[in-house]
C-alpha cells in the first residue's frame, strides 16, 4: 500500500487540476477494482465540523455500547503510565 499527500503541480486538464474550493479528490488503484476516484467535501468549517461531530458521536455510542475499540491494537496509541 502506498499513500501520499502534499502539494503537486498537475495539468489543468487533469481531474486533479479541476478540484475547487474545499473539495478533495482521492485516486485509488487496485488489482481488482482498477482506478477509482472519490471526490467530496474536505477541509473547511462545515465539513470539518460534521466530521468532528460524527467522530464524537461514534465514540460516545461505542462507549455506551461497551465497545472498547474497532481498531486492531497495533493502530492504537500505546498506553502511557507515569509514576511520580
Amino acid at each position: 500500500m502506498f499513500a501520499e499527500a502534499g502539494p503537486s503541480l498537475v495539468a489543468t486538464s487533469s481531474p486533479f487540476g479541476r478540484v475547487q474550493n474545499n473539495q478533495n479528490l482521492v485516486l485509488t488503484s487496485g488489482k481488482y477494482g482498477g482506478d477509482m476516484a472519490f471526490l467530496g467535501a474536505g477541509a473547511g468549517g462545515d465539513p470539518t465540523a460534521v466530521a468532528v461531530v460524527s467522530d464524537l458521536m461514534f465514540v460516545a455510542q461505542s462507549l455506551f455500547a461497551g465497545v472498547r475499540s474497532h481498531w486492531p491494537q497495533q493502530f492504537l496509541a500505546p498506553k502511557v503510565s507515569c509514576d511520580f
